[in-house]
C-alpha cells in the first residue's frame, strides 16, 4: 500500500469517527426548531419532515462504521459519505424553505441560523473530505435561496463562501500532517527492519585451542567460517598469512 493509499484510508475512516456527536445535534436542533415553530406548521408538514431528517441521519450514523473495516474501500465509503451529506442537505434545506409560507417573516432568519450551527458544525466533522462539506453546505441552503430575500441571498452566499475556504484551508492541514505521519511511520518500518537485519556477534566465545572451532549455543562444535557466516553478513576469502606461508610452502613462498 503507498503512502497517498495510506492516508485516503486513515481520511475514510475519520469521516465515520464523531458519527454520534454531529447526530445528537441534528436530533436537538430538529426538536428546538419544531416547538419554536409551534402550531404554525402544519401536523402533516411536521411529521414528513422530521421523519425524512431522522431517517437520513440514522442511516449517515450506521453507515458510517463501514469505513472502520479492514476490508471497506476507502472511495466507496467516501462517496457514500458525500451521498449521505448531499441528501441529509437537501432534508433541511427543502423542509427550511418550505416553511416559509406558514410561519411569520421574523422566524426565517432564525431558523437560517439554526442551519448555519449545523453547517458549521460539519467543518469539523467532515473535514477529512476535500468534496463532502462543500456538497453538503450547497444542498443545505440551495434550496433557502429560493424563499430568501435579496439580502438574504447575499448574506447566504457569502457565508457559504467562507465557509468552504475554511474548510479547504482545515483539509488541507489534515491531509499534509497525515502525509507527515505516514512519512514518519515509513520510516520507523525502514529503520526497524534495517536495524533487523544487522547481526553482531557478541559476549564470550568457547573456541576450541587446538583446530579453533567454536562452540555453539546447542552445544555443536562449528568452523569459524560457519560460525561468522551464521551468525553475521560477512564472507570469507582464504589466503596464507607471511607466518604460513614461510612454514608450509618455504621463504621462497612468502609473500613479504
Amino acid at each position: 500500500m503507498s503512502e497517498r493509499e495510506a492516508v485516503s484510508r486513515d481520511l475514510a475512516m475519520m469521516l465515520g469517527k464523531d458519527r454520534w456527536v454531529p447526530a445528537t445535534a441534528h436530533i436537538v436542533l430538529l426538536i428546538i426548531v419544531l416547538l419554536d415553530a409551534g402550531t404554525g406548521l402544519p401536523r402533516s408538514f411536521k411529521l414528513t419532515w422530521a421523519s425524512a431528517i431522522v431517517a437520513t441521519i440514522l442511516l449517515r450514523t450506521i453507515l458510517a462504521a463501514r469505513p472502520q473495516r479492514p476490508d471497506a474501500d476507502p472511495v466507496t465509503s467516501i462517496r457514500m459519505t458525500r451521498a449521505l451529506m448531499v441528501t441529509l442537505g437537501l432534508t433541511w434545506g427543502v423542509g427550511a424553505a418550505l416553511t416559509r409560507q406558514y410561519l411569520p417573516p421574523v422566524v426565517f432568519p432564525i431558523l437560517l441560523m439554526a442551519l448555519a450551527g449545523l453547517l458549521a458544525g460539519g467543518i469539523n466533522t467532515l473535514v477529512a473530505d476535500r468534496w463532502a462539506f462543500p456538497a453538503y453546505a450547497v444542498s443545505l441552503f440551495g434550496p433557502t435561496l429560493v424563499a430568501a430575500t435579496s439580502l438574504e441571498m447575499v448574506l447566504i452566499a457569502l457565508f457559504l463562501f467562507f465557509m468552504i475556504v475554511q474548510h479547504r484551508r482545515a483539509h488541507e492541514l489534515l491531509v499534509d500532517r497525515q502525509l507527515a505521519d505516514q512519512n514518519q511511520r515509513t520510516l520507523v518500518r525502514e529503520l526497524q527492519a534495517a536495524v533487523a537485519e544487522v547481526r553482531t556477534l557478541q559476549g564470550i566465545l568457547p573456541i576450541c585451542a587446538s583446530c579453533k572451532s567454536i562452540k555453539s549455543e546447542d552445544g555443536k562444535w562449528e568452523a569459524v567460517e560457519s560460525y561468522v557466516r551464521e551468525h553475521t553478513h560477512a564472507e570469507f576469502s582464504h589466503g596464507l598469512c607471511p607466518d604460513c606461508a614461510a612454514r608450509d610452502w618455504g621463504a621462497a613462498h612468502n609473500p613479504a
